[in-house]
């Protein structure tokens, strides 16, 4: 939710979310706030 606010894109619910699922199997990917 604060991250929604803080981008406000609209697909930044479904990037979280998919990069949450993502981040559960490859722990070693970083954020894409550090990627950005």
């Amino acid at each position: 939710p604060e991250a929604a606010k803080k981008h406000g894109r609209p697909g930044v619910m479904a990037e979280l979310a998919s990069f949450n699922f993502d981040c559960q199997n490859v722990p070693a990917r970083s954020p894409p706030q550090a990627a950005a």
